[in-house]
């Protein structure tokens, strides 16, 4: 007596992709694309790549410790990747805080 066929588990590489891609189109479609962040490519012009590094340095400066370590490296972050998002204020509020002058 013969066992019954049954289909393969495993199926090629290209199709688990495929329907990845579908299913990943379908959600994104669902949410609605306007709650997706916008992938502006241009990075910060060389006077706010200034003030973005001046910033990181006066966090290390101004808060030692883990504290400053975590805004120098959010800063640092958006200084790589994150300017190619449209939500920036947080970023902005942040660094014009320590670009001012201590009270």
């Amino acid at each position: 007596m013969n066992a019954p066929r049954t289909r393969s588990s495993s199926r090629s590489a290209s199709s688990l992709d495929d329907e990845a891609a579908h299913r990943w189109f379908e959600l994104r479609q669902a949410l609605g694309e306007h709650r997706w962040p916008r992938d502006d490519q241009t990075a910060p012009a060389p006077i706010d790549h200034d003030r973005l590094c001046e910033a990181a340095q006066r966090a290390l400066d101004r808060y030692p410790g883990p504290v400053g370590q975590l805004l120098q490296r959010e800063i640092q972050a958006y200084l790589e990747l994150g300017h190619r998002f449209a939500q920036a204020s947080l970023i902005t509020r942040l660094v014009e805080d320590l670009l001012k002058p201590p009270p």
